[in-house]
């Protein structure tokens, strides 16, 4: 009889550090999955907690934690695992003899890299500045130094995928915008972060001014593009001039839908360009105080002042400006014509991808191929020595490194929302959904995913034309039960 184990996981920090700490929750499944379920405890939105979770069927309850309370409820876990820039872990009971092989790299690997940190190592947000600036000379990042932490041999390339909730398309028909027809921005930042007054703009945000001048300038360089304010009503201020102001109106729900499908997300440093990011929507971000080569997305198009990475030399750096300064330089820096040209630059490279669909049997699948919610044919194609994906939403472990003898990985997730980067597969095979919103989306991401020339098998079609109109393609001629969406550009 397996032994079932109770496991738990604090994911410190804002919504941003949930986003980031993805990789650690799967890899916690990956070895204690086949144990029992992960409950998480937050003192963050749980609402907004579920939305960012959804999708994991390995999560169990999401459970609130007033700040202070964490260790009271370590006592009825065997595995408690909290993670911010480090990951700290206790693993008790039954727990360590169940799977010695990640107990031997915690306790030899994880413990020897921790300790190259030193004191910062315990010491929590008022070293992070150091503790950053050391993982940088490590070739580590924000996502890659808690695994590291961890002991982990695959800590790097990590991407927080999000799982997308079902007819995230329909979200983007009732607000009448269409997919990569629009810019979202937001003027926002952590409400749970402690400032001087209540009337404080923090020095990593941009003014309101300048929000206002960006999207005059935006209207005339793109009038094809509508512009979308997203945000929370909690801090920062409706930007004037937008074409579409959705902040504080929406649920975190429709709102990830409509962060997936933007042509551009446009943001100071902070958690909506982490959704963004496990969503694969390029950021266009406005660096200040913050540290860009720890906190920033290579994919993005990160702006960085002269002046930078000062966060956590003072203790109070995020309402007032380390030297001193009325309006911080970094910030001011940006200005709205220089911000409007990088994000012409960074539409240019995210054109919408183009593809055709055609009935068609059943090709030769060879090369790189990407299978969802089929584990039979997956195991079949990579003993035949390809290199395979397998989308398994309940697939019992996250195996992110090759298994051994065959290129062989295992993730899960959805067709809405793959956890891999632009132009990553020859081959894609799926099973279409039944509702049209949600067929549409996985074309998308298909055509997304795909190598120029590379090819989506697509099983048990839907006979509703509009579906392929909803996704921006020509709808095939003739009938057939296998589909092919190959990508032209």
């Amino acid at each position: 009889m397996v032994k079932k184990l109770n496991i738990l996981f604090y994911p410190g920090g804002g919504l941003g550090d949930s986003i980031v700490s993805l990789p650690v929750l799967n890899a916690l499944h990956e070895y204690y999955g086949s144990y029992g379920q992960t409950d998480v405890i937050t003192g963050q939105n749980i609402e907004a907690l579920r939305e960012i979770y959804y999708g994991i069927p390995f999560i169990g309850d999401i459970l609130p934690c007033p700040p202070g309370t964490e260790l009271a409820f370590g006592d009825i876990y065997d595995v408690v695992a909290s993670a911010n820039e480090m990951v700290n872990m206790q693993i008790k009971n039954a727990a360590p003899d169940l799977v010695p092989d990640f107990m031997e790299m915690l306790q030899t690997h994880g413990v020897a890299r921790r300790n190259k940190f030193g004191i910062i190592n315990h010491v929590h947000n008022v070293l992070n500045n150091q503790l950053a600036n050391h993982a940088v000379l490590l070739g580590l990042d924000r996502r890659s130094l808690p695994l590291y932490s961890m002991g982990l041999m695959n800590y790097q390339n990590t991407v927080p995928s999000m799982q997308l909730r079902p007819r995230a398309l329909a979200t983007l028909t009732t607000q009448c915008l269409s997919p990569r027809g629009y810019i979202t921005v937001q003027d926002g930042w952590d409400a749970n972060f402690p400032l001087k007054t209540l009337d404080t703009r923090p020095t990593k945000v941009w003014s309101a001014a300048a929000w206002a001048a960006l999207v005059a300038e935006l209207k005339v360089l793109h009038p094809d593009k509508k512009i979308v304010q997203l945000g929370s009503p909690k801090t920062g201020e409706d930007i004037i001039g937008v074409d579409l102001n959705l902040r504080g109106k929406i649920n975190l729900r429709d709102a990830l839908a409509i962060l997936k499908y933007a042509a551009l997300h446009i943001d100071t440093e902070g958690g909506l360009v982490h959704m963004a990011r496990g969503l694969h929507t390029r950021s266009l971000v406005l660096f200040g105080p913050t540290n860009e080569k720890f906190f920033g997305y290579k994919r993005n198009k990160n702006l960085v002042p002269p002046c930078t990475n000062c966060w956590w030399l003072t203790n109070d750096w995020m309402s007032d400006c380390v030297r001193d300064l009325a309006v911080p330089e970094c910030m001011t820096y940006h200005t709205p014509a220089a911000v409007a040209n990088a994000a012409s630059i960074s539409l240019a490279q995210e054109t919408l991808p183009r593809g055709r669909v055609e009935f068609a049997t059943m090709p030769d699948m060879q090369g790189n191929i990407g299978i969802a919610n089929d584990s039979a044919l997956a195991a079949q194609m990579a003993v035949a020595g390809n290199t395979v994906i397998n989308f398994d939403l309940f697939a019992q472990k996250n195996i992110q490194r090759p298994v051994p003898g065959m290129n062989y990985c295992q993730y899960l997730a959805r067709p809405s929302n793959l956890p891999i980067e632009n132009q990553t597969l020859d081959y894609l095979h799926f099973t279409a959904d039944e509702d049209a919103n949600e067929f549409a989306g996985e074309m998308l991401e298909a055509l997304r995913v795909l190598k120029i020339g590379g090819a989506a098998v697509i099983k048990n079609i839907p006979q509703n034309t509009d579906v392929f109109i909803k996704a921006g393609l020509t709808p095939p001629s003739g009938s057939g039960d296998i589909l092919t969406l190959r990508r032209t550009a």
